[in-house]
């Protein structure tokens, strides 16, 4: 029933479809064993999102020992979880987030499709927009910021 739910958030947190996929695997493995420690009446869907908030962390960690690289800081992840959550909880805002990608310039619509409709890396997107590492990542945030911003800002008049 939650499948849905569940799926949208580990996308949204991993940015990758084929990553979220593995993660999603690890997920209903781990709810399937450990549904004896889910209490009744309680929150289905807050539960089943903490269990893969930790095994987004985890294929994060053993991802970034794979690749030798640094591992971004565990206060990082918290805010992106406590940020997708808000808007999980908010209901769909597929339409809304459509509109505010409109009023996007083209070169930041450019970047944000490199990054997530085609899943390449900081890395491989820095190459393609002519941009150091650092800088594509302070401009992936901004436009990440201003699309938070303007679904809320959406969401709060309709």
């Amino acid at each position: 029933m939650y499948e849905r739910d569940i799926r949208v958030y580990v996308i949204a947190m991993v940015g990758k479809v084929c990553d979220a996929e593995e993660i999603l695997q690890d997920v209903r493995l781990a709810m399937w064993k450990n549904f004896d420690q889910f209490e009744q009446g309680t929150n289905f869907k807050a539960w089943a999102r903490k269990i893969a908030y930790h095994r987004i962390l985890t294929f994060r960690t053993n991802r970034s020992r794979e690749a030798r690289r640094a591992e971004l800081s565990r206060e990082f992840y918290d805010s992106i979880n406590n940020a997708v959550e808000k808007v999980v909880e908010q209901g769909p805002h597929q339409e809304i987030l459509s509109q505010c990608l409109q009023k996007l310039s083209t070169e930041h619509l450019k970047i944000i499709r490199l990054r997530y409709t085609d899943g390449k890396s900081v890395e491989e997107v820095s190459r393609s927009i002519k941009r150091t590492v650092t800088a594509t990542y302070r401009v992936i945030s901004r436009i990440r910021e201003s699309l938070r911003k303007c679904v809320y800002a959406h969401a709060s008049i309709h």
